[in-house]
C-alpha cells in the first residue's frame, strides 16, 4: 500500500522524501516496481469485477452475504469472508454514488437470509388461539 501511494504521488513529492516519512527503502519501491502480480492478487482483482458486476445488478443494494451467494450459483468459487474482505477494499469505488450514506438492513438478523440455496429456507407457521 505504501508503495502504490508513493507511485501515485511521484509527481507531487521527490521520491526519497515520501520514502522518509512513509518509512521505507527506495530500493524496496525500485524493487516493487518491478514484481509482477501474484498469481492471488490477479484472482483478486478478477472477483472484484465480479463483485461489482453483481452489486451493480442488484441496483447496488446487496451486501457480501447475497453477492456470496450470487457468485456461488454463477459457479465462482470463493467463500464469504473474501467476498466482504474485497467488498471493502473496493467500498470507494462500489459506493461511488450513494454519497456517503451507508443503509443498514432493516429487519431483524433471524430474518435475514442465510444459506444460498433457497431449498433450505424454512417459514414457521405460527398458531394463535
Amino acid at each position: 500500500m505504501k508503495y502504490a501511494f508513493i507511485q501515485e504521488h511521484r509527481a507531487e513529492f521527490t521520491l526519497s522524501g515520501m520514502c522518509r516519512v512513509l518509512e521505507v527503502h527506495r530500493s524496496g519501491f525500485y524493487a516493487w516496481l518491478q514484481e509482477p502480480l501474484s498469481p492471488r492478487a490477479v484472482e483478486n482483482q478478477a472477483l472484484t469485477a465480479q463483485i461489482k458486476e453483481f452489486y451493480d445488478q442488484s441496483m447496488r443494494i446487496y451486501g457480501s452475504p447475497r453477492i456470496f451467494c450470487d457468485l456461488r450459483k454463477a459457479g465462482v468459487a470463493c467463500r464469504e469472508n473474501r467476498v466482504a474482505r474485497l467488498m471493502r477494499m473496493a467500498k470507494s469505488s462500489l459506493c461511488a454514488a450513494t454519497s456517503g450514506h451507508v443503509t443498514r438492513w432493516a429487519g431483524t438478523r433471524r430474518s435475514r437470509p442465510t444459506s444460498c440455496s433457497a431449498s433450505s429456507s424454512k417459514t414457521r407457521l405460527i398458531k394463535f388461539g
